[in-house]
């Protein structure tokens, strides 16, 4: 917190100060029919200071030299560069012009013109991204760029979202591959913490992350805050930042407060959710085994009983035990300004009741942000953000909710739980969990407090030369507790338990910049941007847990008997960079644009703490030099880059530590022991070596926009552990091998088919990414991330990232499957072959926006083609007959197949329930490994913006509409939504699901008004 005060009382010392400044007001219209231009973006020259128009297509600007030049940008219309001449007013016409020309927030909030850059970058407006009304803004950008790919972690409240940039670049299965994070300069954490909320024993989970879907904290993001998000996605966009955005960045830029009359914007939404997708059952067959109806006492959930008669009690436990979830959201927002200062100030509430009983979240945020130009050529600006959210969220994963409803006979009321003394309803003796009394008893309770602001002055020495002074910060507190009954299986071996936990997490950072603009000549203008940057990082956490409850139903840590400190942890960082950005323009046609930087990190050895890295890029824009703009081609640029970037280790992995051992201290015995892995004390940094290639135009009058990016992505010097021979007294020895490549297509196609009063807008994004893993470390030939028992998510040399492994049929030298003499074939369980990959082939999304007097629709759709994926739960389903995929059995069939001696398979086999509950048939890949392709009608809206004839002057705008998530999905994937993974966010574990919360069908009702 000491962090947030000071930039607290900086800000309010800023805002005090007072001095001379310059505004500028005017108004925007269209060159085609003179009507003004709402939300055309005005920027200052070289700076990220800017503003939008109203309704009216007015503007206004404080801040601006008397001989600095405003820019103009807007969406279907010519980027206008103005020079403002010491005058207070300028008027614009924009003429419509190439959709592609606009203006993008780069590394470090730097704004450049998008025909400048020599590489590939997205932009989503705010706008954009609330149309789906996704409360994680990571969910909000489904389906609306090329080259990433999202995921969710479910349907529960909060639950986080997975999202990678031109593939998986660090092949350890503990490495970080997500994107970084920037709002407003301000670097933000975006992590998934999964804590620690097992047991010492009895659980059989492969780790934390599948335990609970945990929120990603940009989910601490006040979607109605933002303005717009940039997405850059190569080495060369993203090198300035060096290592921390190695994997790519995600620049958001928030709304701003404007000179004039104070606004309210006021917006509220009330939505309802239901499960969208659940497994099919077979009504055919009743509870029982080997035809035989089973009763009470006995283990009752296999459905291979007799035939079932009409009348019998069918239900489908898997829809049943979810409810209509609900959720509410309010957001309010202050924004003014005068010829000395702008603010503006927002606030908002979220609560989500979950489709799980007794699962909810909520969320408050509150945000501050202010400029003041304390003289003439000295600006300050600051912001300060507050989010507290909490929640209960439902166990997921081993033992769980989901695990025991795999278990689950269709038979018996699934919500149908209590006993009359309160306690658990058991229908099978004991064997599984009542799934309604886990969700009811069990869940993970959190707590998070969260500031983030930055404080930032701003220098103009002359109309040429620049500097920047921004200091950021970015903390929070994450409270966390769980209860687990020893009624529970999770707990039965412990006696029950109880888990409290607290992880803290605080980043500061330092950045400077010199900003030069200037033209050389008449022919060749130069842009230099030197910097540095000093980055501190700490995080901890601190947790016990008790075990043993000696009163029942009373679950608090002093009623347990054996108390477990869990492991502390504590992690510091630091990291200092230098870096320059060199661009020389020639002629506004023939753009070089080359940057360097220098990182010194603090968790590598001293002989290799620093590394360099550069970026090349070149664009030349052929229709201002060898091609004439024309009825055809308007507007056409070629770009290229060279880049590398770096990526340090985790810290702690260049050298030999001690830390506790787990289950102590053990009531005054206390227990240390030497880390089981070896550091290296030759460690270097992972080096990532991008070329990319693309192509932007413009068509027939700006009918049709392209923009198409080929990349090639390397990265070498992997840092993963080994394993070394035990004899050795360690387990692993962390080392530099292992070179993954990955290489796509993006495409983004756009259309405007109807212009006028009705206007259609169409945008396609398309994208194809291959890796392969060209080299694995010489004594660790494979990387096993997850092993299932029938499947396995590993990779080999050779390989791809992704890869799915499964067991086969044994056969003969011809491939030919070889058939025993019961007449079904033999599982060759020696080893396991590869069968798919987690990744698609291709994905696509597809944008219509219909527009005609104030009515909008919005429809996205989006495809995944290719892609398998594991539903780690349905295996208990199969094992237990209640899917329709087992309907088909009591049969005779001939398997195809030979004999041992080569002839044809002729002996008559049963199938029955034996088959599916046989590993050796059961565990054969076409049992486990699934195709995931989808289509689905991401979301969807319909919104009225009601004339001023009716609102009348003291109300400034009035939105109503309904808008949807997830309203069709059309899968071959048998189980829930296939897009939940059930690892949750910030997991390499991809390709399974199934044991957690499914995906949810969202519909809402939006209401927007402003004063």
């Amino acid at each position: 917190m000491r962090y947030a005060s000071l930039i607290f009382f900086m800000f309010l010392y800023g805002i005090y100060l007072s001095g001379q400044n310059t505004s500028v007001t005017g108004k925007v219209i269209s060159s085609q029919d003179n009507t003004p231009l709402i939300g055309v973006n005005v920027m200052l020259s070289g700076e990220s200071t800017g503003t939008i128009t109203d309704l009216d297509g007015n503007y206004s600007l404080l801040n601006v030299p008397p001989d600095g030049a405003l820019v103009f940008s807007y969406v279907g219309y010519e980027t206008q560069t103005v020079n403002v001449s010491n005058r207070s007013v300028v008027d614009v016409t924009l003429s419509v012009g190439n959709v592609l020309n606009e203006i993008v927030v780069t590394s470090f909030g730097i704004p450049k013109d998008k025909k400048v850059l020599g590489y590939g970058s997205q932009k989503v407006s705010g706008d954009d991204l609330r149309k789906s009304n996704q409360q994680n803004i990571v969910n909000g950008l489904q389906g609306r760029l090329a080259g990433v790919t999202i995921n969710s972690a479910g349907g529960a409240p909060g639950a986080g979202a997975n999202i990678n940039i031109r593939g998986i670049n660090s092949i350890g299965s503990g490495n970080d591959n997500q994107p970084l994070f920037v709002v407003d300069g301000i670097i933000v954490s975006n992590s998934t913490n999964a804590g620690s909320v097992r047991p010492s024993a009895g659980s059989n989970a492969v780790n934390d992350s599948e335990q609970f879907m945990n929120t990603n904290r940009a989910s601490d993001i006040n979607p109605a805050d933002i303005e717009s998000i940039n997405v850059l996605k190569g080495a060369a966009a993203t090198a300035l930042y060096g290592q921390r955005a190695s994997n790519g960045a995600v620049i958001i830029t928030t709304k701003k407060g404007k000179s004039g009359a104070t606004r309210i914007e006021y917006g509220m939404t009330y939505g309802i959710q239901n499960v969208d997708k659940v497994p099919e059952l077979q009504t055919t067959y009743y509870q029982g085994l080997s035809g035989i109806q089973r009763a009470l006492p006995a283990t009752i959930f296999w459905q291979f009983g007799p035939q079932a008669l009409p009348g019998d009690p069918f239900a489908n436990h898997f829809r049943d035990f979810f409810r209509t979830g609900n959720t509410i959201n309010h957001s309010l927002s202050f924004s003014g300004g005068s010829d000395k200062s702008t603010f503006l100030t927002s606030a908002s509430y979220f609560n989500n009741k979950g489709i799980v009983p007794n699962s909810d979240f909520n969320r408050i945020t509150a945000k501050l942000s202010a400029t003041h130009q304390l003289t003439e050529k000295l600006n300050v600006g600051g912001q300060i953000n507050y989010a507290k959210s909490a929640g209960a969220s439902p166990p997921s994963g081993d033992k769980s909710i989901y695990s025991a409803l795999t278990f689950w006979s269709p038979n018996f009321d699934v919500n149908d739980y209590l006993n009359a003394d309160g306690t658990e309803k058991d229908y099978s003796s004991g064997t599984i969990d009542n799934p309604r009394y886990v969700a009811e008893t069990s869940p993970l309770n959190t707590e998070v407090n969260r500031v983030f602001g930055d404080i930032n002055l701003n220098y103009t020495f002359n109309s040429w030369l620049k500097a920047k002074y921004q200091i950021t910060a970015d903390y929070y507190n994450d409270k966390r507790n769980r209860a687990v009954g020893a009624d529970l299986d999770a707990g039965s071996q412990v006696r029950g338990f109880y888990v409290d936990q607290y992880i803290n997490s605080s980043e500061v950072n330092s950045n400077f910049f010199l900003m030069s603009n200037h033209r050389l000549t008449n022919d060749l203008a130069l842009n230099v941007t030197l910097g540095h940057n000093v980055t501190d990082q700490l995080t901890s956490s601190r947790g016990v847990r008790g075990e043993g409850f000696i009163a029942s139903g009373f679950y608090n840590l002093s009623n347990t008997s054996n108390f477990f400190a869990l492991a502390p942890t504590d992690f510091r960082k630091r990291l200092v960079g230098v870096f320059g950005d060199v661009r020389l323009d020639y002629k506004d046609f023939l753009i070089l644009n080359v940057t360097g930087r220098n990182d010194w990190s603090s968790t590598l050895p001293k002989e290799n703490r620093s590394f360099f890295y550069p970026s090349v890029s070149l664009a030349y824009i052929l229709t201002n030099s060898i091609i004439e703009s024309n009825d055809i081609i308007s507007y056409a640029k070629l770009r290229g880059s060279f880049a590398q970037v770096g990526k340090d280790a985790s810290p702690y992995q260049i050298g030999t530590y001690f830390g506790a051992v787990p289950g102590f201290p053990f009531g005054a015995i206390g227990g240390f022991r030497r880390d089981l892995d070896i550091g290296n004390f030759n460690l270097k940094p992972e080096i990532t070596t991008e070329n990319e290639i693309g192509l932007e135009a413009s068509l027939f009058n700006n009918l049709i926009t392209l923009e198409t990016n080929y990349f090639v992505r390397k990265s070498k010097n992997q840092i993963l552990p080994v394993g070394v021979s035990n004899v050795t007294g360690f387990a692993s020895y962390v080392t530099n091998a292992g070179v993954i490549k990955n290489s796509g297509i993006e495409l983004l196609l756009g259309a405007t088919p109807i212009k006028g009063a009705f206007r259609w807008d169409i945008m396609l994004n398309w994208t194809r990414i291959r890796s392969v893993v060209e080299s694995m470390p010489e004594n660790l030939k494979t990387i096993t991330y997850y092993d299932q028992g029938r499947s396995a998510l590993r990779i080999e040399e050779g390989g791809s990232m992704g890869d799915l492994y499964g067991y086969e049929w044994k056969r003969n030298e011809k491939g030919e499957t070889l058939i025993g003499t019961n007449g079904l074939p033999t599982l060759d369980q020696t080893t396991l072959v590869k069968i798919g990959n987690a990744l698609p082939d291709w994905t696509g999304g597809l944008s219509n926006a219909f527009s005609y007097k104030g009515l909008t629709l919005d429809v996205l759709l989006e495809m995944r083609q290719g892609g398998d994926m594991v539903d780690i739960g349905e295996i208990n389903a199969i094992r237990n007959g209640t899917l329709a995929f087992t309907e088909d059995r009591n049969k005779a069939v001939i398997w195809k197949g030979v004999l041992a001696d080569g002839s044809p398979n002729n002996i008559v086999a049963i199938f029955d329930e034996n088959t599916y509950r046989a590993f050796g048939i059961n565990a054969h890949h076409s049992f486990n490994i699934q195709d995931a392709s989808w289509f689905r009608i991401r979301s969807a809206s319909l919104s009225y913006e009601i004339p001023k004839s009716i609102i009348g002057s003291k109300i400034r705008s009035l939105n109503i509409g309904v808008s949807g998530s997830n309203l069709f999905l059309s899968t071959p994937f048998r189980g829930y939504d296939p897009e939940a993974l059930a690892f949750g966010s910030g997991s390499n574990f991809i390709g399974y699901t199934g044991r957690n919360t499914p995906n949810t069908r969202n519909i809402n009702f939006n209401v927007r008004v402003g004063f």
